[in-house]
């Protein structure tokens, strides 16, 4: 029969559960009362007392990091005005500085902020003013892109134009240091060259310990964009913690303040222990009383539950099960199996389990069956799992990954338990992922075996220097041209595919674009013996697209109507204009596409013929591509195409209608 519901079990259960509800709740309601109002009151007034606490440490601690916050930004910014000053100096001068004019007041500048080590000043890049000059002679000269530790960096400032601030870092003339630097580009946006702080960190930070011991928290920073630690302090466990952001140049940091949270005094703790030991200990007696009446009755509703939980997991799971008996007779069969073989419920029950397995799959289900029998006495495995095509009800194949096993056993009966899961998407793409490494195999060993034949021959020493080695580089050249476009496709779908693909559309004429796609595929074209021909439009449409997206679609589109055009054949592109839109034709000569084939043209990594053995190259991207690239500025694509009657391969576009159209179209309007 077909398990159709729980009714029965449903209505056995609830009748059980009237009955033993009263007694549970007189069982369970005195102990749980009394445990619950008694742990509820103490709780309550403790843990109030202990978060009122907490929330006041929490409260000041932020309002501790806050003021540590402002503290650092102060300091970072004395050094950051300074160099701002001294950019507009430099700016306001042209860049043409004199070491005397600026001397006594680099020095009193640095003399004034209370963490700078020193000032320098590189111009292209070269250290020439260095204050104060004491203690730091050897950096005088120094030439930033000589120096492979500072030039990253200092590239990266000049590149963003962005002024920077690194470390810490160690410093050669010893301690720890933090760098602000800062790039100078002068009128005409010429670069100028780099002006540098060095602020001292052991004294500032040993500044922000001092202040934080004096509030009794610890301290950390972190760079949140390079996840650097920049001050690290010993963690307290349990600790009280608040974040504060710090916007620094460059950079953001995350500064963390901890407190060690304040102890439960004695005297909560002395209550706490107490009131549980009552609550606990007067629960236990009233339960252990009672406990004897009401076990029967919760054994006899678990079994019930456990009854009915089955049946409800049975009826409603969206894989096919069964129970079968060993003659592979139906007793239960839940709805998804029915729906999964496409049989209504009276007629699956004429049909034997047998029946239902494909041909070459019946052996091995009947094997599977005899092996679970004569393992079931010595394994605790009773079950086997196998992939199988099953028998629908229309006749069409199902695969199918089949568990099968003994559920009950005793020695009249043995009950068999069938779990059927559709894998049928799974095997299709697996043969589309087998079909996918098949092409891209393909279309990388071909011109890797090019190439590397050519470079071998070339290491060889046995060519000369004539026209053999320019037709051996030629092949090489052309092979790798053929790796790099697949890789491109590759990136570009998956630029697609993430939506990352960046789109410069803008209101231009068409036909140029058209004009300057046949140019740059000309020469392709005579490697086939093909050759282009474009039909003069009525007009001249406007488009807004991306020049550069619509090339590619172009060329997608010419390649292949050479390559699957016959030698000395003429492939033909044409306009058709209508009010709103613009569609442009690619007719080709070539053998055509069935109808039933041509559902695969615009889809990723697939083609007509998909062996390794086909005759014509492509990863079956560049149609997919044109395709999204197409519909991303507004348009559609698609195909016309019978066997023997060549395709014709067309897009769509809005038109967009300039008024230089509207001035040409005017007169003719008239005249009509």
């Amino acid at each position: 029969m077909i398990f159709t519901g729980q009714d029965q079990v449903s209505t056995v259960s609830g009748d059980i559960s009237q009955r033993t509800r009263w007694l549970k709740l007189a069982s369970l309601a005195l102990p749980i009362v009394l445990f619950i109002f008694m742990v509820s009151a103490l709780e309550l007034a403790i843990k109030g007392n202990h978060n009122q606490l907490r929330n006041q440490q929490l409260q000041q601690l932020g309002k501790d990091i806050a003021d540590l916050s402002r503290l650092l930004e102060q300091e970072l910014n004395a050094s950051i005005y300074l160099v701002n000053g001294l950019q507009a100096y430099v700016e306001s001068k042209s860049g043409n500085l004199v070491a005397e004019e600026i001397a006594p007041w680099l020095t009193n500048l640095q003399a004034r902020g209370r963490h700078i080590r020193n000032i320098g000043i590189a111009p292209d890049n070269r250290i020439t003013y260095m204050f104060p000059l004491a203690g730091n002679e050897k950096a005088v000269g120094l030439y930033y892109p000589d120096n492979p530790k500072q030039w990253p960096d200092v590239e990266k400032v000049i590149q963003t134009r962005i002024a920077n601030l690194i470390g810490p870092l160690p410093l050669e003339q010893g301690g720890n240091g933090l760098i602000y630097r800062s790039p100078v580009f002068l009128e005409n946006d010429h670069y100028w060259g780099i002006i540098s702080v060095v602020i001292d960190a052991d004294t500032l930070f040993k500044r922000l310990f001092a202040e934080a011991d004096e509030h009794g928290l610890v301290l950390n920073i972190r760079d949140l964009d390079s996840g650097k630690i920049v001050l690290n302090s010993d963690a307290v466990m349990g600790a009280i913690q608040t974040r504060q952001i710090l916007e620094v140049p460059g950079h953001r940091w995350e500064i963390t303040g901890a407190v060690e949270p304040l102890p439960m005094n004695s005297t909560l703790i002395s209550l706490r222990i107490g009131g549980w030991l009552v609550a606990l200990l007067t629960a236990i007696l009233l339960a252990r009383f009672l406990h004897s009446i009401k076990a029967h009755a919760q054994t006899l509703l678990a079994l019930r539950e456990n009854q009915e939980r089955f049946t409800r997991i049975f009826t409603t799971s969206p894989q096919g099960l069964a129970l079968l008996d060993d003659e592979g007779q139906w007793i239960e069969i839940n709805a998804s199996f029915c729906l999964m073989l496409g049989y209504t419920a009276p007629d699956i029950q004429q049909i034997r389990l047998i029946d239902l397995f494909a041909p070459e799959a019946q052996v091995q289900m009947l094997n599977h069956m005899q092996d679970i029998r004569n393992d079931y006495a010595s394994h605790t495995d009773h079950s086997r799992q196998f992939e199988a095509r099953l028998i629908r009800a229309d006749e069409q194949w199902l695969m199918s990954f089949i568990t099968l096993g003994i559920c009950y056993r005793s020695n009249e009966e043995t009950h068999w338990l069938l779990q059927v899961l559709d894998i049928s998407e799974r095997t299709r793409l697996d043969q589309l992922k087998n079909e996918f490494v098949s092409i891209v195999s393909h279309e990388l060993r071909t011109p890797l075996t090019a190439i590397m034949g050519s470079l071998k021959l070339m290491a060889s020493g046995k060519l000369e220097q004539n026209g053999s080695t320019e037709k051996i580089l030629q092949i090489a050249v052309q092979n790798s041209e053929k790796l790099a476009r697949l890789i491109n496709d590759l990136l570009d779908m998956d630029k697609l595919i993430a939506g990352k693909m960046e789109f410069d559309s803008t209101t231009q004429l068409l036909l140029p674009l058209i004009e300057k796609a046949l140019e740059s595929n000309q020469a392709y074209a005579q490697q086939y013996q093909v050759s282009y021909r474009l039909q003069p439009p009525a007009g001249l449409p406007s488009v807004n697209v991306d020049a550069m997206r619509l090339q590619q679609v172009l060329t997608n589109l010419l390649s292949n109507a050479a390559k699957f055009s016959p030698p000395h054949s003429e492939i033909l592109i044409s306009l058709l204009l209508e009010p709103d839109r613009v569609q442009v034709q690619i007719q080709d000569q070539g053998t055509g596409i069935a109808k039933e084939q041509q559902h695969k043209l615009f889809k990723k990594f697939s083609q007509i013929d998909s062996s390794s053995t086909r005759q014509k190259g492509g990863t079956g991207l560049g149609l997919a591509i044109s395709k999204e690239l197409i519909e991303r500025m507004g348009g559609s694509i698609g195909v016309n195409s019978s066997p023997g009657q060549g395709s014709c391969f067309y897009f769509t576009l809005p038109r967009v209608v300039t008024p230089e159209e509207n001035k040409f179209a005017a007169p003719d309007i008239q005249k009509d």
